[in-house]
């Protein structure tokens, strides 16, 4: 998920959507690798907001489905990376 390539990483994050989607249990596996910190990550990108679009999309999408699936295994992670990211007046 560390891939320099932009279409990569989006479609990893669209794969882990689809699993979490598939089984409740991949929210507790995605845990147990700290896939989440990747993903947070993914979010906080530093970058012209053209270029990460489509990948903060697919992260919102990602936690949208963790949301409706397994909501008690929300990783705090998520929901303080989201936050930050409403707070930044650079990404409205």
């Amino acid at each position: 998920m560390r891939e320099r390539e932009r279409s990569t990483r989006e479609n990893s994050l669209k794969i882990l959507k689809k699993l979490i989607n598939f089984s409740s249990k991949t929210c507790h596996k995605i845990l147990e690798l700290k896939l989440e910190i990747f993903v947070s990550f993914f979010l906080e990108r530093d970058c012209k907001a053209d270029l990460i679009f489509k990948e903060r999309l697919q992260c919102f999408k990602l936690i949208l489905a963790w949301l409706e699936k397994d909501p008690e295994s929300m990783p705090f992670l998520f929901g303080q990376t989201v936050a930050t990211i409403a707070k930044n007046s650079e990404d409205k």
